[in-house]
């Protein structure tokens, strides 16, 4: 994808709870957190599900206008070249976009839909934290992520 399209894109990613791209849909972050499972505990991890959508055009187009400093004319131009581009990519490369920090992004040609693919690598960017076993004999990098993880609790 070029520049700057894909640097909005992964802004949008990074910086929205839920935003829409006109002819694309909308993609929602949902954020799951510390999980307990028998002798484990899962890390924090965000997710993004698509819906095919539209309903925060306006809200997107705001946020970008607010953010770049454009006019909200300039911000919606803005949605519609990124929703262009993304087809163009997904059309000539028809590979799957890498969202450095958020996922692999993956479109179906056949229903025009999209999804985002989380993988370990991406979720470590994000949180810092690798799942932890809970027997006794801890190590120096789990008793490390317990650290982070009371640190993280506090930000919020």
């Amino acid at each position: 994808m070029e520049e700057p399209y894909f640097s909005h894109l992964v802004m949008l990613f990074r910086e929205l709870d839920v935003f829409s791209i006109p002819e694309i849909g909308t993609f929602i972050k949902i954020v799951h957190p510390v999980i307990r499972s028998e002798d484990k505990l899962i890390a924090p991890r965000e997710e993004f599900i698509y819906d095919y959508k539209e309903e925060y055009l306006s809200e997107t187009a705001k946020f970008l206008s607010e953010r770049l400093e454009i006019s909200l004319k300039e911000a919606k131009k803005l949605l519609e070249d990124i929703s262009i581009y993304m087809f163009r990519y997904f059309d000539y490369e028809s590979r799957d976009l890498l969202i450095p920090g958020i996922g692999i992004m993956h479109h179906y040609p056949k229903n025009d839909t999209f999804s985002i693919k989380n993988i370990e690598d991406v979720r470590l960017n994000t949180y810092g934290m690798k799942d932890l076993s809970l027997n006794n004999n801890e190590t120096n990098e789990q008793k490390g992520w317990v650290k982070g993880l009371i640190r993280w609790f506090i930000k919020r």
